[in-house]
């Protein structure tokens, strides 16, 4: 750098000033390993091009600068008298925004492809852009642009994409008219450009021919052959709604027709409520339990039919039957079907500890519903489920006739539909609480139970019974809650017992 002494002549006097900087009298490239910090003083139009790093203040006074900045400009500008700034992008390299400068040309030049929203932002602080020749990516929801940007018919748009609001422009300002290419649009969409004025908008149309539309041929054929059958169907008007592909493939995993492993999510729910049975204390009898589980999508009428009785001191056997039918329906589903299985279980407990298994498996004939099976439509499918449980947990007696069991343990549940099957294992912690207490010859049994799982499931339920010692008859009633998959659903069991 160097001392630049300037003489300013005015009348007879002189009147010298002392300036320390770096002067430019003709056109300057600034290499790639200069970062000039020092202050840039232009002495007559000049050409620029800046690899390096511009810091310091640039002044210039009646003399313009053309820029091809392919490195980065820092700089603060004092322009005076009639100095014309131009920006020249010739390509990629060079498409670099020069920051703190407002009131300058930009014109570009090049075969490269640019992206809009970047090019936005490189030419906020500009007054004029001239686009002779180049190529834009335009995504969707680009900033907001309010200059006007001057193109031939040399210059490509490539649309890629759709913006979220359709009754706004596209990109605002356009002068002139450049060729329109859309790529990457999902062809779910007819897409037409529609130019007013200076701002492009885009006209869509949503196609509904799922056969022309969908990736998988034989999943678009499945769901036009629904539609054939009835046009009206619940899963075809949510699809046909359906504003993206993401909302329409969301919609394809949650319907049981295109996802059959679906069919046994409520079988599912069914078996944990199975899991919430009392294994009773009883030497030797017979337990009948009807019940009703309802959430907002499915209804279920059932029962077990159990032999309980003792199999070692403080330890309880029981095995059964299950089973009921089920009405379903779902914002994109309607069917019914039936269920029927067995279920198995042990308990024991003392004064100090508790441990109880339990198991299920259930076979499910589903009506009135077809299912696509990768390649097909299935009628009438049917599936296979099961559960089981272990869990191990200490006895804190509270008086004579309260027990609190904290409980730890796991839960295994299996699914299988046509192709698909699935395993899930989930970890679990709960509480017991169960009161007993004997009055005029009768045992009576309250209690409640709490239950988390590592898999999001919740249950909670509360109970009562009784039970006639000289009879050998007795009854109770439970209520429960879940929360799961299908969310909140819940159960109300009744159950006469006989032990002989």
């Amino acid at each position: 750098m160097k001392n630049i002494i300037y003489g300013l002549f005015v009348g007879a006097g002189i009147f010298p000033m002392v300036c320390l900087g770096l002067e430019i009298n003709g056109n300057r490239q600034f290499n790639s390993n200069e970062v000039i910090n020092d202050d840039i003083y232009i002495n007559e139009s000049v050409t620029i091009d800046n690899y390096g790093i511009l810091n310091g203040t640039i002044h210039t006074n009646g003399f313009g600068i053309n820029f091809t900045n392919y490195g980065q400009i820092n700089s603060l500008f004092d322009i005076s008298g009639n100095s014309e700034i131009i920006q020249y992008i010739t390509g990629l390299d060079n498409a670099h925004k020069i920051y703190n400068l407002y009131g300058y040309k930009v014109n570009v030049n090049t075969t490269d492809i640019l992206n809009m929203a970047d090019f936005l932002d490189l030419i906020s602080g500009a007054s004029v852009v001239n686009v002779e020749k180049a190529g834009f990516i335009i995504d969707t929801n680009l900033p907001e642009n309010n200059i006007a940007i001057n193109v031939t018919n040399s210059t490509t748009f490539y649309i890629k994409g759709l913006p979220s609001d359709l009754s706004k422009p596209l990109i605002k300002g356009i002068v002139g008219t450049p060729f329109v290419q859309k790529v990457d649009i999902d062809p779910m969409y007819d897409v037409t450009v529609d130019w007013r004025g200076p701002d492009l908008y885009l006209l869509v149309v949503r196609w509904t021919d799922y056969s022309e539309i969908m990736p998988d041929e034989n999943l678009g054929n499945y769901l036009e052959d629904l539609r054939d059958k009835n046009p009206n169907d619940k899963l075809l008007n949510a699809l046909d709604r359906a504003p993206d592909r993401r909302t329409l493939n969301d919609i394809l995993s949650k319907s049981v027709r295109t996802n059959p492993i679906k069919l046994m999510d409520a079988p599912r729910t069914i078996n944990t409520f199975y899991d919430s049975m009392a294994i009773d204390d009883i030497k030797f009898g017979f337990i009948a339990r009807p019940f009703y589980i309802a959430s907002d999508d499915f209804r279920f009428i059932g029962g077990a039919a159990n032999v309980t009785g003792k199999i070692a001191p403080n330890t309880v056997g029981t095995v059964g039957l299950n089973g009921g039918s089920l009405k379903y329906n779902g914002d994109y589903d309607e069917y019914s079907g039936v269920l029927y299985g067995g279920n198995i279980g042990v308990r024991y407990v003392d004064d100090d500890f508790y441990l109880r298994a339990f198991g299920t498996m259930s076979y499910a004939k589903f009506d009135d519903v077809n299912a696509f099976d990768g390649v097909r439509m299935v009628q009438n499918v049917n599936g296979i489920g099961g559960m089981g449980t272990a869990d191990a947990g200490l006895v804190y007696v509270v008086g004579q006739e309260i027990k609190l069991i904290p409980f730890i343990g796991a839960r295994m549940d299996y699914a299988s539909v046509l192709n698909d099957t699935n395993m899930d294992v989930a970890a679990r912690a709960g509480l017991n609480v169960n009161v007993d207490t004997d009055m005029d010859g009768n045992k009576y049994k309250f209690g409640a139970r709490v239950l988390g799982q590592t898999d999001g499931a919740v249950y909670t339920s509360i109970y009562t019974d009784m039970m006639s010692v000289a009879d050998g008859v007795g009854g109770g009633a439970s209520f429960g809650l879940l929360y799961d998959d299908m969310g909140l659903s819940y159960k109300l069991e009744l159950n006469i017992k006989f032990e002989f």
